[in-house]
């Protein structure tokens, strides 16, 4: 009997592209699905609901650029387009429903990276030993309470708009650790896809900058930015992105690409060097030129 020939696969590999236009500043990162995966609502093969992925890139997409392109207005003082973006943003049902899409997505994706800093904290030897206080963490834009069952960390969750309790509804850029009884800086501060969403490049400086202030020396900062950022942008390399974290005191202790996502471990290894009035400054320049690259870029101002 002849043997049946296999049908060739119609799934597509996952592919990353500027939002937008080329014109656009932050990256995402979207998938290609085959239009017989279930839809929404739809059983798939072991008969778990599942849902496309595509609606919720798109949203997350859009809902990026338009909050970058108000930053922008915001700064030109253009009241008018000021007045339209905002109307756009709430006609897509603001930053709330950006984050339940940023959840399902994170639920579908399985991007949730705390379970990896877990990880490599222990393998690092960052883990207290038995006796000792736990981690003091702090999460910033949490969208769930991630260590809540880890014995070992104590972590402040915060999120410009709190969507679980046990999240601290606050501005990153006006929070500081004041509010902790015991005083403690950070033993560790966690930027999981979030520098990525700050509209401008000068706030993502200093969301970076801030962050290394919150730390105690030798302290981690964990970063994880979607891939594009690095690697399809105009003026962000990897080579690039570590020398800025470089000029603020940090030292890499481990990076790591995986299909969609960058991630930075890094060690407060010089505390004082990020206020030094003497640091590096870096502005934006054009290090990969490309009709189809993002704009993404990190600045830090004199």
């Amino acid at each position: 009997m002849p043997r049946r020939r296999k049908r060739p696969s119609s799934r597509k590999p996952v592919t990353f592209a500027p939002i937008g236009t080329p014109s656009n500043d932050s990256p995402t990162t979207t998938s290609t699905s085959p239009a017989s995966l279930p839809g929404p609502g739809r059983k798939g093969r072991a008969g778990k609901s599942t849902f496309n992925p595509k609606p919720h890139a798109s949203l997350i997409a859009t809902f990026h650029a338009a909050n970058k392109n108000l930053a922008a207005a915001r700064q030109r003082g253009d009241g008018a387009e000021v007045a339209a973006l905002e109307a756009q943003l709430e006609g897509m049902g603001g930053i709330e429903r950006y984050q339940r899409n940023s959840l399902k997505g994170e639920d579908l994706r399985s991007t949730n990276t705390s379970k990896w800093l877990l990880k490599k904290l222990v393998e690092q030897g960052c883990r207290p030993e038995e006796g000792r206080g736990p981690l003091v963490l702090l999460d910033v834009g949490a969208l769930r309470v991630n260590y809540s069952k880890v014995g070992w960390i104590d972590a402040d969750a915060i999120d410009l708009n709190s969507q679980a309790s046990g999240i601290t509804e606050v501005d990153f850029f006006d929070f500081a650790p004041s509010h902790r009884a015991d005083k403690r800086p950070y033993d560790v501060v966690a930027l999981s896809l979030v520098v990525n969403f700050v509209p401008e490049p000068k706030k993502r400086g200093e969301m970076l900058r801030r962050s290394v202030g919150l730390l105690k020396p030798g302290g981690t900062l964990f970063l994880v930015l979607p891939r594009a950022c690095v690697d399809n942008s105009r003026y962000v390399t990897d080579v690039s992105l570590k020398a800025i974290l470089t000029s603020l005191g940090l030292e890499v202790t481990l990076s790591h690409l995986s299909a969609k996502l960058a991630y930075y471990v890094l060690r407060l290894a010089h505390p004082d060097r990020h206020r030094a009035p003497d640091r590096a400054v870096f502005k934006r320049a054009l290090l990969r030129p490309g009709a189809t690259r993002n704009n993404f870029s990190i600045g830090l101002p004199e």
